[in-house]
């Protein structure tokens, strides 16, 4: 019995596991573990990482393009895109062609085992994939979709493990492009879990914002060194890292690879923290390299070394992910775990979110209501005031005859009652001395203007009465205090102007001019008129204080309703922000509750296949043991006896970090 073969066994019972999961199924379509357990490429890798780090170029490198044809290659599968831009449209595949023609395929992710492969001269197969970036750009891809490049097989170098791997590349993250972000972010969530290992690249000078960097579905990518590997790209022409080869080659303590492979795990060590695991290779290809080893390295020997770091790294990377041969099974327990365990995360924000704006619009609303109805009242009250104020007015513009009338037959009426006159024919004339009539004229023009001011008093009281006027406010109409003295002053004057005529001095020492009826009519004609004049002017100012007040409380209206108008449409406004958001929120309770019968089912599921994995672990560890119950041979017994640790160490490995420690 040969050790090496036994030992090549130790993994036989995941494949059984595999086998089992793979014969309960009614369909692997889109299963996580087995949905690549048929296809011809063994170990797919993603590569994931910033536009313009070097991704496609270092794919290049890794798949083993030799570099005499690396510059052909390279400008055929950008087809026409200028350098400084991507040129990665959708998740490209990389592999080797089976012949020394380009070959390209555009398919769903379900279908790579049946895919139908074109192929192409160079110029064919650059307006191809041009073709195929405008169609992305204009939406007619699928985020299921999966472009396949196979590269002529005579433009690579013999490399035995490059030969077994393939690699997805993926359109640059952070695009400022959110249209373009989105797409990314649906095409990563599709394929990181299909791959083998997912490389996550970044320029040496920007390290620091792996610190950062959080992947779709939150995969702790962090801790899950079984399925990470970082690459930094432009490694080698970074400031400090060149100072290497300024240091004398005698007096050089390590050699290059180990020098810049040293200092770039303990810088991502610095950031990911000290005890992190994931494995980091600087590598540097392409124009950058070019340019280190032909204009700034002198020394022919350092550029040597510089092309064999290269080479080692890529070596060692390339080692690392077919070294994962036998990790399938416990990457896919691992990751269905995680997914497990963070189902639904995504849309506990989205709800909380949801549940925040809705009771903001609530408020929103409520302090609108109250505000319509301040505002309503406010507007009520206006038009009730409007109203009334209005009344008065026009019980004001009816009421304009407080005036002097009929004067002249109110004098003489008096004159003769009083026996203030003597006739003389047909006609009569005055004998008051004592100014008698003057008094009553007075009297009369004085009762005349103080039933205006009474008036004036009563509109102003009116008015406060409408308006709600506080103690200390008061309406507007100072004309009834300021002018109505000098109304009364300038009545004075008018009677006593006019007396003059009633009472006109003597032209002789015995002589005096007799007044007659018609004199007295005049000048009782003229007060009338005159103090009329002066009583409409002032109705006139009062009226027009009234009609200011009402065209105010107008406008004040006007500007109520509008104010109403203004805040209802903000209330319709909100009220429908909130009621899409509570669809939106209804949206996310849905779609969680769908998770959750995922997360179950998922759950059940992987109870299933732990099931199967024990199962297949003890049927292969009972046939060992049987093998050394009936082996004669104590050499055998004692290889078998050995392999069984190493069968249960394996199982232990696989299973352990899933739901702890077995036996």
């Amino acid at each position: 019995m040969e050790w090496s073969q036994q030992f090549l066994d130790k993994e036989y019972w995941q494949r059984n596991t595999f086998e089992r999961i793979k014969n309960d199924l009614l369909s692997v379509k889109g299963n996580r573990f087995v949905q690549y357990g048929g296809s011809k490429e063994k170990y797919l890798v993603m590569v994931y990482g910033k536009s313009q780090v070097g991704k496609s170029t270092m794919i290049l490198s890794m798949i083993g393009i030799d570099d005499r044809f690396f510059q052909e290659v390279y400008d055929t599968l950008r087809a026409g895109i200028p350098r400084g831009n991507s040129s990665t449209s959708t998740a490209i595949i990389y592999a080797q062609s089976e012949n020394d023609q380009y070959g390209c395929c555009l398919t769903s992710v379900n279908k790579m085992i049946s895919k139908n492969i074109q192929y192409y001269e160079r110029e064919k197969m650059i307006e191809q994939l041009a073709q195929i970036r405008t169609d992305v750009e204009n939406n007619k891809i699928t985020s299921d979709s999966i472009l396949y490049i196979y590269i002529p097989k005579h433009f690579f170098h013999q490399d035995d493990t490059a030969e077994h791997i393939s690699i997805i590349d993926m359109p640059g993250v952070e695009s400022r492009n959110s249209k373009e972000a989105f797409y990314v972010q649906k095409l990563m969530k599709r394929y990181i879990s299909a791959a083998t290992v997912c490389i996550i690249t970044c320029r040496s000078n920007d390290i620091q914002s792996l610190e950062t960097l959080v992947l779709p579905d939150y995969w702790d990518w962090k801790k899950m060194n079984h399925r990470f590997i970082i690459v930094v790209t432009h490694a080698y022409n970074d400031g400090t890292i060149k100072q290497y080869f300024k240091i004398e080659r005698s007096k050089r303590e390590k050699k290059f690879y180990e020098y810049v492979t040293e200092r770039y795990i303990s810088e991502v060590k610095k950031i990911l923290g000290e005890h992190n695991q994931i494995e980091v290779y600087p590598v540097d290809v392409g124009d950058t390299l070019k340019r280190l080893c032909t204009n700034e390295i002198q020394d022919e020997m350092d550029r040597k070394e510089i092309m064999a770091t290269k080479e080692a790294v890529l070596s060692a990377l390339r080692y690392s992910i077919i070294k994962r041969k036998g990790q399938r099974l416990e990457s896919a327990l691992q990751d269905l775990r995680k997914a497990v365990e963070h189902y639904g995360e995504d849309e506990l924000p989205s709800i909380e979110e949801c549940e925040k704006n809705i009771k903001d619009y609530k408020n929103i609303i409520n302090e609108c209501n109250s505000c319509i109805d301040d505002n309503k009242a406010e507007h009520y009250e206006k038009e009730q005031a409007y109203t009334q104020i209005f009344q008065l007015y026009q019980t004001l513009s009816r009421q304009k005859n407080y005036r002097v009338i009929n004067l002249s037959d109110q004098m003489e009426k008096y004159i003769k009652e009083n026996g203030l006159y003597k006739t003389s024919g047909s006609d009569w004339f005055l004998t008051d001395k004592g100014e008698k009539v003057k008094s009553e004229l007075q009297k009369i023009c004085d009762f005349r203007v103080k039933e205006c001011k009474i008036r004036v008093k009563e509109c102003k009281k009116r008015m406060e009465e409408i308006l709600y006027m506080e103690e200390n406010e008061a309406v507007d109409i100072n004309i009834c205090t300021l002018e109505s003295s000098e109304l009364m002053r300038e009545v004075d004057d008018c009677v006593s102007d006019q007396m003059v005529n009633l009472y006109p001095p003597k032209r002789k020492l015995f002589f005096k001019e007799k007044v007659y009826s018609d004199m007295v009519k005049e000048v009782c004609n003229k007060i009338q008129n005159e103090i009329n004049l002066k009583l409409d002017c002032y109705n006139d100012k009062i009226l027009y204080l009234v009609k200011k007040s009402i065209d105010n409380l107008n406008s004040e209206i006007k500007e109520k309703a509008a104010e109403i108008h203004r805040i209802e449409r903000k209330k319709s406004e909100i009220t429908n922000k909130k009621d899409k958001k509570a669809e939106e929120r209804d949206k996310h309770y849905r779609k969680q509750e769908e998770i959750q019968q995922i997360k179950q089912q998922d759950e059940d599921t992987l109870k299933v296949y732990m099931g199967y994995a024990k199962d297949a672990y003890l049927e292969q560890r009972n046939h060992i043991v049987n093998w050394i119950n009936i082996s004669a041979s104590s050499s055998e017994k004692f290889i078998l006896f050995l392999f069984l640790g190493v069968l249960e160490k394996n199982y232990l490995n696989t299973v352990g970090g899933i739901n702890g420690n077995e036996s």
